[in-house]
């Protein structure tokens, strides 16, 4: 994955600030997303999709804290922390897997209902 960063100085040239790769046509700096953002970026897709497949036939004034911001508050803050523990030999998207599964009480419960224990928490992202 690729991300392009705009410039504010950027010269038409094939080599940016620090010997970056430069692409001319679009007079940004083009470099490589980091895993710790491609978890970020999971994380926050994969809790808006829960909470949006959460209200689906939902009527108003129903128990709304699993899809919250309060009630998710403790997954999006914890995903920075979170984001600089991923092992080294681990990819983005298992990690944000682990992490969602854990940390999104609904998903929590379709593991525990599926292996009928409950879910210890990763040990590469639970505090010590």
């Amino acid at each position: 994955m690729r991300l392009r960063v705009q410039a504010a100085d950027a010269q038409p040239s094939h080599e940016g600030p620090s010997g970056a790769d430069f692409d001319p046509s679009t007079q940004g700096i083009i470099r490589a997303v980091t895993k710790q953002e491609q978890f970020l970026w999971i994380v926050q897709t994969a809790i808006i999709v829960n909470a949006v497949r959460l209200t689906v036939g939902r009527g108003a004034g129903g128990d709304v804290s699993d899809i919250s911001l309060t009630g998710n508050w403790g997954a999006i803050s914890d995903a920075i922390r979170v984001s600089e523990l991923i092992p080294e030999d681990m990819d983005a998207d298992t990690a944000a897997d682990d992490y969602c599964t854990y940390m999104l009480s609904n998903q929590r419960r379709a593991e525990i209902q599926a292996h009928g224990h409950p879910l210890p928490c990763p040990e590469w992202f639970a505090r010590p």
